[in-house]
């Protein structure tokens, strides 16, 4: 089979010449280029955690172990810099236990 390069002129002629590269698709990416590059992103592992213990309480798993994944969420949120904006989170489904606890 033989293939002649008129596709690739007709990709640079609708693209203004430029090539894409990879690269700058994974800058735009950036869930996908660090889930590619192992990095996880901080805000994705906070509401992981955030959302496993929401889960872990939902199934009717001990209470502590959901308790584990909200306090390793906000020690993950301190360590972003992003504690402001989850500690209310994590302190509303603390109380929650608590309130559980109780009763």
């Amino acid at each position: 089979m033989i293939v002649r390069d008129q596709e690739s002129d007709s990709f640079r002629q609708i693209y203004g010449g430029h090539a894409l590269r990879l690269e700058r698709l994974a800058h735009n990416l950036p869930g996908y280029a660090s889930f590619v590059k192992g990095e996880p992103d901080p805000r994705e592992r906070i509401q992981k955690l955030l959302v496993t213990g929401d889960n872990r309480l939902k199934q009717g798993v001990d209470p502590s172990k959901a308790r584990a994944s909200y306090e390793q969420a906000l020690a993950a949120a301190v360590e972003a810099g992003l504690e402001e904006s989850v500690r209310p989170l994590v302190e509303i489904r603390l109380a929650d236990l608590e309130r559980l606890r109780r009763e």
